[in-house]
């Protein structure tokens, strides 16, 4: 048995359940020499905005300066790469000497980097990055070498979860669908009546069971004027 209101789980750590299916006057003289710091103010600024600009703005999905684990780094820029050196991107971990091996996707954007490596979780690391490694569709670089440090996060920073469920019907194609904020932000084919996952972010979260009938991975709504008819598929919120 099922209501109709999603439950909210608030995940910190390890968690299983069991469930069913003012004015002022200045001097002339004082006015006039704040005028003019404020002109050298200006002008240093816009000297500042220009070299900004004449260089590759680049960004990356790095959080309080570390690693998600569950997720894969990237660079994102904010123009399309049209040319790039995978050899001016270079891995070490922590003060070691050794480069370390990494895996570069550029994707059909051209606006986003992945970095793949065999992170060791609770390490740091640091990219050094060659000034001409990369140049942008308006032909700018990074203009100098630069070194980016972080970290990756540890397991210990992740809850796990385990749910077994009752009477759960497979043949049903069922989907465990996880949601925050009314987003769905993981949804999990369902293969067996207990779901684990080792790592999961902490959060609150909203769960729901979806009866996927055509098998593709979400939730599709019906269709009153195709023949035969079709329903749209069943989501049960889970409480």
């Amino acid at each position: 048995f099922f209501s109709s209101r999603r439950r909210h789980t608030r995940l910190q750590g390890d968690w299983s359940s069991d469930v069913c299916s003012s004015d002022l006057t200045i001097a002339q003289t004082l006015y006039a020499f704040a005028t003019e710091k404020e002109k050298k103010k200006e002008a240093a600024s816009q000297m500042k905005d220009k070299k900004q600009s004449e260089k590759i703005i680049i960004q990356t999905n790095l959080s309080g300066g570390a690693l998600d684990l569950l997720d894969t780094f990237s660079f994102v820029f904010n123009k399309p790469i049209t040319n790039l050196d995978s050899d001016g991107i270079q891995l070490y971990e922590d003060s070691l000497a050794e480069r370390k091996a990494v895996t570069i996707k550029l994707d059909s954007s051209r606006q986003r980097l992945y970095l793949g490596a065999a992170w060791k979780p609770g390490s740091n690391y640091r990219i050094l990055l060659q000034k001409d490694f990369a140049k942008d569709s308006s032909g700018l670089t990074l203009g100098k070498n630069d070194t980016l440090k972080f970290r990756v996060k540890n397991e210990k920073e992740y809850g796990s979860v385990r749910i077994r469920f009752k009477q759960l019907d497979l043949s049903r194609n069922p989907v465990l669908v996880w949601y925050q904020n009314e987003a769905i932000v993981k949804s999990y084919p369902l293969a067996a009546n207990e779901f684990y996952v080792k790592l999961f972010r902490p959060g609150t979260y909203a769960i729901a069971l979806l009866y996927d009938t055509n098998a593709n991975g979400v939730w599709d709504a019906g269709d009153f004027f195709s023949k035969p008819r079709r329903q749209p598929e069943i989501v049960q919120a889970i409480e």
